[in-house]
């Protein structure tokens, strides 16, 4: 559990400022946090031209208890393109969480099912350590994604709408 704590909070801290692509000045970033023993999260931000951060895209990942507490390896290089897509992965022995985003910025892929970034922001895999047979991709909705370099942005996203986390079980 410590090695995860540590490889995703590292990821949370550092991603998020790492510059991936740089389209007309502007930037784009990735996050990881646990949020419990059975919760962890990613998230997807750009930056503007003034290297300003903007979250576009969250997602809750849940499965059993300690499911996360495994080695992880982190895909976050922005070197796995495919199809016109940037993906970014966190590998374990028995699980991958996969976020990807199209480079039109509009159409986003969760464990490799497509969605519209405009009709929802914010998503749920429920049972992500059972394999893509079992779980289950959820959208949450459309909200305001604050950003902090103090806080990680699922952990701001339930404090400021706590009838998320009914939703994350």
């Amino acid at each position: 559990m410590m090695n995860t704590k540590i490889l995703l909070f590292a990821m949370a801290a550092l991603l998020p400022l790492r510059v991936l692509s740089a389209p007309q000045g502007a930037g784009f970033g990735v996050g990881a946090y646990p949020l419990s023993a059975t919760t962890v999260s990613m998230w997807l931000l750009r930056t503007d031209t003034e290297a300003k951060p903007l979250p576009m895209l969250l997602v809750y990942f849940t499965g059993a208890q300690g499911w996360h507490s495994g080695q992880w390896e982190s895909k976050f290089d922005g070197n796995i393109k495919e199809e016109g897509r940037t993906n970014y992965r966190l590998v374990s022995q028995d699980v991958v969480l996969e976020i990807a985003i199209a480079d039109d910025k509009r159409t986003v892929w969760i464990q490799g099912k497509e969605y519209k970034i405009e009709q929802s922001n914010v998503y749920v895999v429920k049972n992500a350590d059972k394999g893509s047979s079992k779980e289950k991709v959820e959208a949450l909705g459309r909200f305001e994604l604050p950003y902090s370099s103090d806080q990680p942005l699922a952990v701001l996203v339930l404090r400021n709408h706590p009838e998320l986390e009914a939703k994350l079980k």
